[in-house]
């Protein structure tokens, strides 16, 4: 008897010791957690291992790849980069299935690396010394001025202020909670002069609620948590705008999610400034966008999976791995329109636009080069005004 309670002690402070969350300066046994190689690639025991958690879906994870690629080919004798996706490893591969990789693929199947990093958003870039210790987490933009730091035996630099509520969460002079005792927190209070605007928003409504904001306008909280794109909003309390507040809310009970936890925010923040809402169906005029000529459309399909990535260059923008749906979204927020698709397919395409500046401009490159038109419509929307 006394041989078996020994043994559940051990099987629980081992489990507790790989899933709880790594702090800097903890080390991690990557081959411990099993995991499998895309691309044939090896662990190699004497470099510096740098960890990119990505997924397919994550379109600033892929645009990060370049980047990350060419960090690699310089810094090839000191360093392994190794890209972990926790996706089924089929989805992986037909998405890498042809592309030039210099990267180590590799897929975390049972979670065990990502569960212990606790990752909360893609893309996060970590860094392991050749002992697998922690020694440093941030924004693979950062990655080369840590990187060069390491190389030579200096102390990585820290970049808490770009996004310190993802990241300071990893150093042990962090602001950290007793998640074995933590249920329920909330704080709601006016802003500093000296705190930098951040924000973490949740998409999971029926998730324990996770709500941080730091330096934000009352009318931004307040849209953020109806969920009403900018043209369906309408403030008429301008001073709102004006008003900076800090939001910390957290639970670790399911039951007390999003849906229902945010609509407490929102009534709190009525009480104290002093506003109300009003909703209500109004008509507008808008665009839809359409296929007129589906053979031009064809030649731009995207055959391979994955999330897309909308990138701005001086004259032009690049339209990779993109729905129509998404498409017609983000041509709704450049030119302030209401603009919608219709059309039922989940369909990627590549597209090169130059910059536009009005429908008319947009609508010759569409129906010249890519068989689509913005067609005049008609929509009844919700809308949400503040007063």
């Amino acid at each position: 008897m006394k041989k078996l309670t020994l043994f559940i002690f051990l099987l629980i402070i081992t489990q507790k010791s790989l899933f709880a969350q790594i702090k800097i300066g903890e080390k991690i046994n990557l081959l411990q957690a099993n995991l499998l190689s895309v691309d044939q690639s090896k662990l190699d025991p004497s470099k510096i291992i740098v960890i990119d958690f990505w997924a397919t879906w994550c379109g600033p994870c892929i645009a990060a790849f370049p980047h990350l690629d060419s960090l690699q080919a310089k810094y090839k004798k000191q360093v392994q980069i190794i890209a972990l996706s926790d996706e089924k490893p089929l989805k992986v591969i037909t998405f890498l299935k042809g592309k030039k990789k210099s990267l180590s693929f590799f897929i975390d199947q049972r979670q065990q690396v990502f569960k212990r990093f606790e990752i909360e958003a893609r893309p996060f870039t970590a860094i392991l010394d050749s002992k697998r210790t922690l020694i440093w987490v941030g924004s693979s933009q950062h990655l080369e001025d840590a990187l060069k730091k390491i190389i030579k035996g200096e102390e990585a630099p820290v970049y808490l202020n770009q996004n310190s509520q993802l990241y300071r969460k990893y150093y042990a002079n962090g602001s950290t909670q007793n998640k074995d005792n933590f249920i329920y927190s909330y704080q709601l209070s006016l802003s500093a002069t000296t705190d930098k605007y951040e924000v973490k928003t949740q998409k999971d409504i029926d998730s324990a609620v996770n709500i941080y904001y730091r330096a934000a306008p009352v009318t931004e909280v307040v849209q953020d948590i109806l969920q009403v794109p900018d043209l369906q909003f309408k403030n008429r309390r301008a001073e709102l705008d004006t008003i900076l507040v800090n939001i910390n809310l957290k639970s670790a009970l399911a039951t007390l999610n999003y849906k229902t936890e945010s609509k407490k925010v929102l009534e709190d923040l009525k009480r104290i400034f002093n506003f109300s809402i009003k909703e209500g169906l109004q008509q507008v005029e808008g665009y839809k966008l359409a296929i007129i000529h589906p053979e031009k459309l064809m030649k731009f399909k995207e055959e391979l999976t994955g999330g897309g990535i909308i990138q701005s260059t001086e004259k032009e923008y690049k339209i990779l791995r993109v729905s129509l749906n998404e498409l017609a979204g983000f041509f709704q927020k450049k030119l302030k329109l209401f603009i919608s698709c219709d059309e039922m397919t989940d369909a990627k395409y590549n597209m090169e636009l130059e910059k536009f500046n009005t429908i008319y401009e947009l609508n010759e490159q569409l129906k010249g080069k890519y068989g689509l038109q913005l067609l005049p419509s008609t929509y009844q929307i919700n809308k949400v005004e503040v007063f």
